[in-house]
């Protein structure tokens, strides 16, 4: 049974990185999958969201970001140390590994088309990160979060995860059982900050924060929200 499971995720990862793939998404998803590249604009849209956003959405950034981090620290780092999975590119060398160029700032790496680097086989006995895939988990946290906090505009995250976790496996980097089981995983991530959020602006908003509380009672409930704006009204 788990040999089948293996000859299905190989199969699938070589037609996901060789066969299923064209110059669009060769460009595209080397670039969806670069954090570093993105990361100016991500910050520059938050601090813009923080500013202009009200409560609801400054909640959710700071949620976020904690659900990112923590899934990165508690979940990510610990479980790739401990399981050691080999990456496809490291295990099977007709896998391409695409990623973008170096360049300064990272960002302008965009513009340029990737490099394209040929698989490898590792040394036997060799550990790898492959699982969990930490750039998933981290995303899947984040769209829990969004969906609690913003309802149907958080599909909008949940749509990103999911190009993303392919991105993972397009550009030879992770095995499909790798995104597979990393979304889960960042689910119930997100799912668990926002549950420990709200637990803890309900116990302890009011001392911290005692001219707000009283209009936003519960971070994810909308009801008191609506209640607030009628009396505003």
């Amino acid at each position: 049974m788990l040999e089948e499971a293996q000859q299905i995720d190989q199969w699938l990862m070589l037609r996901m990185n060789r066969d299923w793939t064209g110059p669009f998404l060769d460009h595209l998803l080397p670039t969806v999958t670069s954090f570093a590249a993105w990361t100016p604009l991500i910050f520059l849209a938050a601090m813009f969201a923080a500013w202009r956003g009200g409560f609801r959405i400054r909640s959710f950034l700071i949620c976020a970001t904690l659900a990112a981090l923590l899934s990165e620290g508690l979940v990510g780092g610990p479980l790739k140390k401990i399981i050691g999975r080999v990456r496809p590119h490291e295990t099977i060398s007709a896998v391409v590994k695409r990623n973008l160029p170096q360049a300064r700032p990272q960002m302008l790496a965009m513009f340029r088309l990737p490099d394209v680097e040929p698989g490898h086989d590792l040394k036997p006995g060799a550990r790898g990160k492959s699982f969990p895939s930490s750039h998933t988990v981290n995303m899947f946290a984040v769209a829990a979060v969004a969906l609690v906090f913003l309802g149907h505009g958080g599909w909008i995250f949940f749509a990103a995860a999911m190009l993303v976790a392919w991105s993972r496996v397009y550009c030879g980097v992770h095995w499909p059982s790798d995104v597979l089981g990393s979304a889960p995983l960042g689910l119930l991530a997100g799912w668990c900050v926002t549950r420990l959020a709200e637990a803890w602006w309900k116990k302890f908003g009011g001392y911290w924060l005692p001219s707000v509380h009283p209009s936003h009672p519960s971070l994810i409930n909308r009801v008191y929200e609506k209640a607030a704006d009628q009396r505003r009204a």
